[in-house]
């Protein structure tokens, strides 16, 4: 009979002890690719209404930019005054579709940790930098325009590089679409016909 119950001991205690370990390998080994893929909607969900920092060319053009929203003050909503122009590389962060382009990979930049959050208040209590940090890209938008003209409807992309620096000073696409339409009220509706769009945009 004791042999019996130390073995069952030993089974339960090797199953706590695997499970311990998993959730340890997701929680801290894998946890960060988990929390910056950009499907997991979770992320842009819990950053909504938070103000986030601009984008802006190399000659200070506006790309997104966070503004008060109209109902509630405290809260910001997210615009890209260039429509489809930029819409591959600067992206786009949106409750139901995740973060796309720059707004993802420089979310943790952009987004303010003015928040109710602890880690937000501690911050603010130990004086660390709470304000939203803003991103200047290389891009030209002269020589954006330029390449988006001469591209026209054509399926296909341009980029233009500076041979001495390897800086990006234009990049479009075509097809291309406007980010402003994946973080409306109809969001769910334009998403469905971009990805049933046969043109892939």
């Amino acid at each position: 009979m004791n042999t019996a119950l130390r073995r069952a001991a030993y089974a339960i205690f090797g199953a706590f002890l695997l499970l311990v370990v998993a959730v340890t390998y997701i929680q801290v080994v894998k946890g960060p690719q988990y929390r910056d893929d950009a499907r997991n909607t979770r992320v842009a969900a819990s950053r909504t209404g938070r103000e986030r920092g601009p984008i802006v060319t190399s000659d200070q053009v506006l790309l997104a930019v966070s503004t008060p929203s109209p109902d509630d003050p405290k809260l910001y909503e997210r615009t890209y005054p260039q429509g489809d122009l930029y819409a591959h590389t600067v992206g786009y962060t949106s409750v139901l579709f995740g973060t796309r382009g720059l707004e993802s990979v420089w979310s943790n930049e952009l987004v303010s940790d003015r928040d109710a959050t602890i880690s937000g208040v501690l911050n603010g209590l130990l004086g660390g930098d709470t304000r939203p940090r803003g991103i200047t890209v290389t891009i030209d938008h002269q020589l954006q325009s330029v390449a988006a003209d001469a591209l026209g409807d054509q399926n296909g992309a341009i980029v233009v590089i500076d041979p001495a620096t390897g800086a990006i000073l234009a990049m479009v696409s075509y097809p291309s679409f406007d980010p402003n339409t994946l973080i409306s009220s109809d969001a769910g509706e334009a998403g469905n016909a971009l990805e049933a769009d046969p043109d892939e945009p």
